[in-house]
């Protein structure tokens, strides 16, 4: 499940709760799963494009020009990364981080809270798509263009161990 949908499905749920005690204790145990899915997606999210931009100069897969492409570009995946996470911020701040009364939150506004998170996941979704494909297309031309060839078995037995 993600947590987009972790936040709209404990929203729809509790519309009009009739136990405020039942409830305060469901959102404290979703409160729980939430920062451990959100834990996950920062074990993954945020440190992939840096370790193929580190990876393109240290292992001069890339030339320069193509590493400083592939900075500027895991910079602006990075900020995407973070528009996402304030897109999530305020129904998390609504839903999970303070106390949660769905009866002084009415239902007009639990929708447009969470059309809003909707439209600006999808928007930075998008553009991470394209970052993404940018940052292949950039190694895809780096092996199209340069020829590797290995003349002597000196420039192989430290790659392969051959001795």
């Amino acid at each position: 499940m993600t947590l987009k949908t972790s936040l709209a499905l404990f929203a729809k749920d509790h519309l009009n709760p009739a136990d405020t005690v039942r409830l305060a204790k469901q959102q404290q145990e979703m409160r729980e799963r939430y920062d451990l899915q959100y834990l996950a997606f920062d074990a993954q999210a945020w440190w992939w494009y840096w370790a193929v931009q580190m990876k393109a100069q240290l292992g001069a897969l890339a030339t320069p020009k193509e590493a400083t492409r592939l900075q500027n570009l895991a910079s602006q995946y990075d900020r995407t990364l973070q528009d996402c996470v304030t897109d999530l911020e305020g129904p998390w701040n609504k839903l999970l981080r303070e106390k949660y009364d769905p009866a002084n939150w009415g239902n007009k506004n639990y929708e447009s809270l969470l059309e809003q998170m909707q439209a600006g996941l999808e928007k930075h979704s998008r553009e991470r798509d394209a970052l993404a494909r940018d940052m292949s297309q950039v190694f895809a031309s780096e092996w199209r263009h340069r020829r590797i060839l290995v003349t002597s078995p000196m420039l192989v037995e430290p790659y392969f161990g051959l001795s």
